[in-house]
């Protein structure tokens, strides 16, 4: 039996073309692969690890010859909040395109912002807590293990990193992420924020590509210090510890950074549609509004709002009762002042 095949990538617009040809009167099979130069999507469903060896994919299904030209294909969302919804195939997909969509599109923001890109080839998981109750991530995050290497801090790290997160099957764990470590994680079943809003989907995805941008300036040392103390702190006091814990300093500046920048870049995308979730106007409103030890107050210690008031050219709202007379920087520069010597706000 002789197989036809052709690959193709889909452009900015989820167009492809393929030069194969097909022979008539014969069905064609279409696999979508979560898949390109600057990132390869791989997932955890419940206890399948053995599903991490392969990229996430979607058979979505045969056309016939005649009809090869007339494709469309749209990833939608299964609105469901319960734990079999969370499981379905049509959530994950679709948290997936918004995945591959963010990469490609922080990849534009950047170059007009004038930062870093995040590295190529990043190596990303989406994983569910499931009924199995094994995620590996918490929350998302940013560990970038793919691009530091394979070292003996490393693995350190990622021993520290399971038993916080809690992997119930921890030597299999460990090897899945030795044999496809991640550089960004993200868990959709923390809480109907990651799995429900497009906006607040593709806000979370910018966050951890900002942080990946940081990496890139900063390097392996730096990393691995904040990732432990994020990993350490975080385990008494989640998600992030206390601001009197060892290198704090070092965690409200890089999330800070991630925060704001992920906000922007999320505004200039969605403006004033929006899930409205944070009850914002807009995310470049969210960052306005922030309001140390507000809503949330376990981490709001990390003041996400100030990069914003160097940039903005308005005055807090009275609610804050913060005097925010700066104006006129521009991210490129606050991106610049991310030298690897550099780990508290105050510097």
């Amino acid at each position: 039996m002789v197989f036809d095949y052709g690959t193709a990538y889909t452009d900015a617009n989820g167009h492809f073309y393929i030069s194969e040809q097909y022979r008539k009167n014969r069905n064609v099979n279409i696999i979508f692969i979560f898949e390109n130069n600057n990132v390869n999507i791989r997932t955890i469903k419940g206890l399948s690890f053995w599903q991490m060896f392969f990229t996430e994919r979607n058979n979505i299904g045969e056309y016939e010859n005649s009809a090869l030209e007339n494709i469309n294909y749209l990833f939608t969302n299964n609105p469901g909040t319960s734990q079999a919804d969370l499981n379905t195939q049509q959530k994950r997909f679709w948290i997936a395109a918004h995945a591959i969509n963010s990469v490609y599109e922080q990849r534009a923001n950047c170059l007009n912002a004038g930062i870093f890109a995040p590295p190529t080839n990043l190596n990303m998981w989406i994983t569910n807590q499931n009924t199995n109750g094994n995620a590996l991530s918490k929350y998302a995050s940013a560990p970038m293990f793919k691009q530091i290497g394979y070292t003996s801090n490393l693995v350190n790290f990622a021993q520290l990193y399971l038993v916080v997160t809690g992997s119930p099957v921890f030597a299999i764990a460990m090897e899945v992420l030795l044999q496809f470590p991640p550089d960004i994680t993200y868990n959709y079943s923390e809480n109907e924020y990651y799995y429900e809003y497009s906006d607040m989907v593709t806000q979370i995805f910018y966050h951890e590509l900002c942080h990946a941008s940081h990496y890139k300036k900063v390097g392996n040392n730096y990393w691995l210090t904040l990732g432990i103390a994020e990993v350490v702190n975080g385990a008494a006091n989640p998600p992030y510890g206390l601001p009197t814990d060892l290198n704090a300093g070092r965690i409200a500046l890089c999330e800070s950074w991630a925060e704001f920048c992920s906000a922007e870049f999320a505004h200039m995308k969605y403006g004033t549609n929006n899930s409205g979730i944070l009850n914002p106007i807009s995310w470049s409103d969210y960052l306005e509004k922030f309001k140390p030890y507000g809503f949330g107050g376990y981490w709001r210690w990390i003041p996400d709002g100030i990069m914003y008031d160097l940039i903005d050219d308005t005055f807090e709202p009275g609610s804050t009762v913060v005097i925010d007379s700066p104006y006129g920087f521009t991210i490129s520069q606050i991106f610049s002042s991310l030298d690897d010597d550099v780990v508290t706000m105050q510097q």
